[in-house]
């Protein structure tokens, strides 16, 4: 019963990282920053997240859950936008935001972990309620966009100062570079971030010390240093939080579910050899 409450929750809180940060257009976000409670694209976007949250629960009979996560969605994003009209530094705000969005999570699924029991272990296939496998293909949401966004807004004060100098010292190449920055850093740091949580869950940490080593080598070779020093706190920012999100991972399987990620990768690698 208690590893059925657990795999509602993580359906729950995948369906919502789908919704916020892989389902929602930059365009929502802008025509809700600028038109607040009349924007279509808010209600659009809480409307989402609504359906997919039922779908992912899995408990038909809970159709309540698509007025609630609907209301609870837009209003805790339009206390968003206000907090980022109040304040400089949006960083608060969108960390904010994430935990009030997880608070009405965890509060539904107490809810429902007491009224929908015995639905609860039948209606879900086992496949979906497999707390690790849940967890594993959590970690890998949260290390891609969502970090991504959380990196992007802490060296926002620093990219806009280093636009400046780039600006000053060569306005013809200075579109370029914000351009190679935005795009293919933003790839790149995919990639890194999708190794190393890897390299961290099947315990390769020399692995990592390698992808450091080669990615620093390449980077000090720009002669300008303000762009390395901007590169590397980048890089360990990415290593920090995905080693972080790692080690939970691991930390959580091994406390709530003693020996079931070591039995899931067993079973991968029986499977892969087959």
């Amino acid at each position: 019963m208690i590893i059925a409450v657990q795999a509602v929750f993580l359906r729950m809180f995948i369906a919502h990282l789908l919704g916020d940060f892989y389902l929602q257009r930059i365009g929502w976000i802008e025509d809700k920053n600028k038109c607040g409670w009349k924007s279509k694209k808010l209600y659009l976007h809480s409307g989402l997240i609504a359906f997919i949250t039922y779908l992912f629960l899995g408990i038909l009979s809970a159709i309540w859950i698509i007025p609630v996560i609907f209301v609870t969605h837009a209003s805790i994003d339009m206390l968003k936008v206000f907090l980022d009209k109040k304040c400089d530094n949006c960083l608060l705000s969108y960390v904010f935001d994430q935990i009030l969005h997880i608070i009405v999570l965890v509060l539904i699924t107490l809810f429902i972990g007491g009224h929908y029991g015995t639905e609860l272990i039948t209606s879900i296939p086992e496949f979906f309620s497999n707390p690790v496998l849940l967890t594993l293909f959590t970690a890998y949401l949260l290390i891609i966009t969502p970090v991504g966004f959380l990196i992007k807004k802490i060296l926002t004060p620093i990219g806009e100062q280093i636009k400046e100098v780039s600006s000053s010292e060569d306005s013809l190449d200075s579109g370029d570079k914000c351009n190679n920055l935005d795009n293919a850093g933003r790839k790149i740091g995919y990639l890194e971030r999708i190794l190393v949580l890897t390299f961290v869950l099947i315990n390769q940490y020399v692995a990592i010390g390698f992808l450091i080593t080669a990615k620093s080598i390449f980077r000090f070779r720009d002669n300008k240093p303000y762009l390395v020093e901007y590169y590397l706190l980048g890089t360990f920012l990415s290593m920090t939080f995905v080693i972080i999100i790692g080690l939970a991972t691991v930390f959580a399987s091994e406390i709530l579910w003693p020996g079931s990620l070591n039995d899931l990768f067993i079973l991968l690698n029986s499977m892969s050899t087959k």
